[in-house]
C-alpha cells in the first residue's frame, strides 16, 4: 500500500509539472494582451454628444465662441506606450503649426496635462478624462460646452489622418460648432 501511495504522488507531480507549462504560457499571453490594450483602436465607438456644464443655455448662440480650450490628458506613470506618446505629440504639433495665430491671440488655449499630477487635479475634476484623451471646451461668457474628441483614435496609426481630424475638430470649435 505504501508503494502505491508513493507512485500516486509521483504521478500527481508529473501531471502538475506537465500542466504548469501551458498555464504559464496562458498567463504570459493574457498579461501581454492586457498590457497592449492601451494601444488598441476602437473605431466603432462614436463620439459622445457634448456635455453641457451647469448654467449652460440649452441652445447655444450662433457664431464663434469667446474662447476655445483644447486639453490633451496623458498619464505619466507608467510612461505611455510609444503610440500614445506619439498621439500627444501629434496633437501638440498640429495646434502649434496650424493654429499659432489663434493661440497667440488667446482665442485658442491649449493644455497638455498629466492627469496623474497633483497640480492638474482641478482640470481632471472638470473634464473627468480617460488616461489618454483629447477634450474641447467651447466657451461663451460663463457658458461652457465640453466634449471628448474620440474621433481621433481610429487614426492613431495614420498620422496624416490623425492630424487632419484634430484640425477639423478645432476648426469646428472655433466656429462654435461641436
Amino acid at each position: 500500500m505504501r508503494l502505491s501511495l508513493k507512485n500516486d504522488n509521483l504521478a500527481k507531480e508529473e501531471y502538475l509539472t506537465k500542466m504548469a507549462h501551458p498555464v504559464k504560457i496562458f498567463i504570459l499571453l493574457l498579461t501581454a494582451i492586457i498590457s497592449l490594450a492601451g494601444c488598441t483602436v476602437s473605431p466603432s465607438n462614436p463620439t459622445p454628444p457634448p456635455v453641457e456644464t451647469p448654467g449652460q443655455a440649452a441652445d447655444q448662440p450662433a457664431g464663434p465662441p469667446d474662447r476655445v480650450e483644447v486639453v490633451y490628458f496623458y498619464k505619466s506613470i507608467p510612461p505611455p506606450c510609444e503610440c500614445l506618446a506619439h498621439a500627444g505629440e501629434n496633437v501638440k504639433s498640429t495646434l502649434a503649426n496650424d493654429f499659432a495665430g489663434e493661440i497667440e491671440s488667446g482665442k485658442l488655449v491649449f493644455h497638455y496635462l498629466a492627469s496623474d499630477h497633483a497640480q492638474n487635479a482641478g482640470m481632471v475634476k472638470k473634464y473627468d478624462p480617460a488616461p489618454f484623451s483629447l477634450w474641447i471646451n467651447i466657451i461663451r461668457g460663463y457658458s461652457e460646452q465640453i466634449y471628448s474628441v474620440d474621433g481621433i483614435w481610429e487614426y492613431l496609426y495614420d498620422e496624416p489622418m490623425f492630424k487632419q481630424t484634430v484640425r477639423a475638430y478645432v476648426n469646428n470649435a472655433l466656429k462654435g460648432q461641436p
